[in-house]
């Protein structure tokens, strides 16, 4: 091998070699822009997450108050049954007293 064709050879390699490193740090440089808009991303993400679980708070209050409204319902019922016993027994005392 000549010393011309060992430059040439090694022109070559060098740069084939300078064209692997460019091509390399290109791709490291768009992964590290990928990485930093995915960052982004995933921080928008969690914002909108927040927001939401704030937003949908009330539904799960609405169970606690619908489980309160049942209770109260059924104490309406409880009072409407009492009270009409109570009715009752004094319509019973009523005609107690008128007969006697």
């Amino acid at each position: 091998m000549s010393d011309a064709q060992l430059y040439r050879d090694w022109g070559l390699w060098l740069t084939l070699a300078g064209v692997l490193v460019v091509v390399a740090a290109a791709l490291l440089i768009w992964i590290a822009i990928l990485a930093r808009s995915i960052a982004a991303n995933a921080t928008r993400a969690l914002r909108a997450a927040e927001q939401i679980r704030a937003n949908t708070q009330p539904i799960w209050a609405l169970a606690a108050t619908n489980a309160a409204a049942g209770e109260v319902l059924e104490a309406a019922w409880s009072i409407e049954r009492h009270a009409a016993q109570v009715a009752d027994v004094l319509e019973g005392h009523g005609r107690g007293a008128a007969s006697a």
